[in-house]
């Protein structure tokens, strides 16, 4: 997520512009980007906390699993885009899939976790984020240097691939508990 944080704007800027003649500066483009992308993550989080069901495992790991491939698709569309709308969709997509995952991977970690233990374990997640953005940023921002940034948020996007299987790995085998009487 870092490198598509930084060079975001490089695509918009120096890649596909933005659209001209609406007296908005780049100052306010951004603005906009940013409240859409708020917005529309409140929006995608309250569908997906309607479609989910927090009890079932299995309901948030096929969660998490179609919001990356989503997530991977959008990234790769917004490095590749040759035109404003486009990048701007694939943007806000990306935006969107990250605000609704986060509440999704807290409540697949804590599942099961013993509570003596919870905020070790959710430690080490923010821990192991933090260690993402600060090696994957700068290697990215080689990346870009060396070819283009481009380039560099698609290849962002194709890093996110083994998350598939690691997700996948938790629906072989996982049982959800019966449903409740009258569910």
């Amino acid at each position: 997520s870092e490198s598509l944080d930084r060079l975001n704007p490089l695509i918009f800027l120096d890649e596909v512009g933005l659209p001209g003649g609406t007296g908005a500066n780049e100052a306010v483009w951004f603005g906009l980007f940013t409240a859409g992308g708020l917005i529309g993550g409140l929006g995608l989080t309250e569908l997906v906390s309607r479609v989910t069901h927090p009890e079932r495992i299995r309901s948030i790991v096929w969660a998490l699993v179609a919001l990356e491939a989503v997530l991977i698709v959008a990234m790769v569309l917004f490095g590749s885009a040759q035109l404003f709308i486009v990048a701007l969709v694939a943007y806000w997509t990306t935006a969107w899939v990250r605000q609704a995952s986060q509440p999704l991977t807290l409540a697949w970690l804590n599942r099961g976790l013993d509570p003596r233990s919870r905020a070790t374990v959710l430690s080490l997640e923010s821990q192991a984020d933090a260690l993402g953005q600060t090696a994957g940023g700068p290697m990215m921002g080689l990346v870009a240097t060396a070819t283009t940034v481009r380039v560099a948020i698609v290849a962002a996007g194709l890093l996110l691939l083994p998350a598939l299987p690691i997700f996948a790995t938790q629906l072989r085998g996982s049982e959800d508990p019966p449903p409740p009487p009258g569910d």
